[in-house]
């Protein structure tokens, strides 16, 4: 009985030993070099795996930006249209928030610059588009807009 339980250490033992791992104590090199190729498989694969995950995320964050910006311009847009000035300025505040704004957000600016009834609502939405000028349909429109103000202080702007 003790042979059988020998007979099948030695085995084990010589299973690990054609892999290199029975005696890594006695050559470090086999370890050394099982330690490597381990490293190495999980570098593969750690850099390989669920990269699905990424690109699922990085599309979900820009659908969150995209909602974001359109959530931006409508609170622009409804901040134009409130009755009172400083809700108005606020709302031309918003949309020097925006990164590229709609056109619906310019046209906006261009109604409250060319009927506000505040000047420093029609200011702001001056130097709101102003930040735009660099558009040709923006300039022409801004140069056909500016003559018609009765406001020495939208006209010098």
């Amino acid at each position: 009985m003790g042979e059988k339980q020998s007979g099948g250490r030695e085995g084990q033992g010589s299973c690990s030993n054609a892999l290199g791992l029975g005696n890594w104590r006695q050559l470090p090199a086999a370890g050394i070099v099982w330690a490597c190729l381990f490293l190495a498989c999980g570098y593969f694969i750690g850099k390989h795996a669920d990269r699905s995950a990424d690109t699922a995320a990085q599309t979900q964050l820009n659908e969150m930006r995209q909602e974001l910006g359109a959530m931006r311009q409508m609170v622009a847009l409804s901040m134009l249209q409130q009755g009172s000035a400083s809700q108005r300025l606020e709302g031309v505040s918003w949309s020097t928030r925006l990164p590229e704004p709609d056109p619906k957000v310019l046209s906006a600016l261009f109604h409250t610059l060319r009927f506000d009834s505040n000047v420093d609502v029609r200011l702001a939405a001056l130097d709101a588009l102003g930040r735009y000028a660099g558009r040709p349909e923006i300039r022409s429109e801004l140069v056909d807009v500016l003559p018609n103000q009765q406001s020495p202080l939208v006209q010098i702007a």
